[in-house]
């Protein structure tokens, strides 16, 4: 299940994929929220993700890369620039 979510969120995002990760556009981020063994883990300001069989990669704005199982990733936050239209008038 969670790694149709994480996919779910990249193609939300726009994520486009480059040497096997899957790579954010300008202006957004994600934060991934990990959970094993009632020990949580949050991982903010990722930039790109990977996956490799049962692995999931998280390289952050700051270079670092985190490892974690799929299976333990329960919830994803995107921040970021979507993209709006603009309505007539006062809204």
């Amino acid at each position: 299940m969670a790694k149709e979510l994480v996919d779910a969120v990249l193609k939300q995002a726009g994520a486009r994929s480059e040497e096997g990760w899957h790579i954010l556009p300008d202006g957004h981020s994600l934060t991934l929220h990990v959970a094993k063994d009632g020990a949580t883990l949050n991982v903010p300001r990722v930039e790109a993700v990977a996956f490799e069989e049962k692995l999931l990669k998280a390289r952050t704005k700051g270079g670092e890369v985190y490892f974690a199982f799929v299976e333990d990733v329960f919830a994803v936050a995107s921040v970021g620039n979507t993209p709006t239209t603009k309505k007539a008038g006062f809204v």
